[in-house]
């Protein structure tokens, strides 16, 4: 049985949140956008027979994210005004899990509630780093002041945020791990 992983550890979609998630309002703009741009993409995907070629059904995909991502970022646009996706948003429906991953992450017969399963917890995440980043990195939340003196502005880089996204996905590495060898001792 192949193992399962989930969006986050495929590492498909690191290079948007290091770059772009620096707040909240960046965070919620990425989820929504990841949202916008991911169901109507894999939901239309799963209309593809298996029986096309392999070959075929990657480009057809990318076509797919491609035709969706343009009312998706306007969505976005509309819905978080204040923040400009840049070249951040057309990346979450260029990445292989829209495309090579498809399959894997979002079997047919199970489009749903693998779709739950994998965007549901990247999308807090990314919301989870955006935060981090915010009150961390300039000491204030939506423009709210919290800390005088941020203790750590590296984060608002994309190096820093590169950082967080390491720790953060290896305390997510060892809890799914936690959580198989406690599954495995029952």
């Amino acid at each position: 049985m192949k193992k399962s992983r989930t969006l986050l550890q495929s590492g498909l979609i690191i290079a948007p949140i290091a770059a772009f998630a620096v707040s909240f309002l960046h965070g919620m703009a990425l989820s929504i956008a990841l949202l916008l741009i991911a169901i109507p993409t894999v939901l239309i995907s799963a209309l593809i027979p298996r029986r096309i070629p392999f070959a075929v059904r990657i480009v057809l995909y990318s076509v797919i994210g491609s035709l969706v991502y343009m009312p998706a970022a306007v969505l976005t646009a509309n819905i978080v005004p204040q923040i400009a996706g840049g070249i951040y948003i057309p990346l979450l429906c260029t990445p292989l899990y829209l495309t090579v991953h498809r399959d894997d992450l979002f079997p047919h017969g199970h489009v749903l509630r693998s779709m739950i399963r994998h965007l549901i917890p990247a999308c807090l995440f990314i919301l989870a780093v955006g935060v981090i980043r915010e009150i961390l990195g300039s000491g204030s939340i939506i423009g709210h002041s919290l800390i005088s003196a941020p203790p750590l502005p590296i984060l608002l880089e994309p190096s820093g945020g590169l950082i967080l996204l390491v720790i953060g996905l290896a305390a997510c590495s060892a809890n799914s791990r936690k959580e198989a060898t406690d599954a495995n001792r029952l």
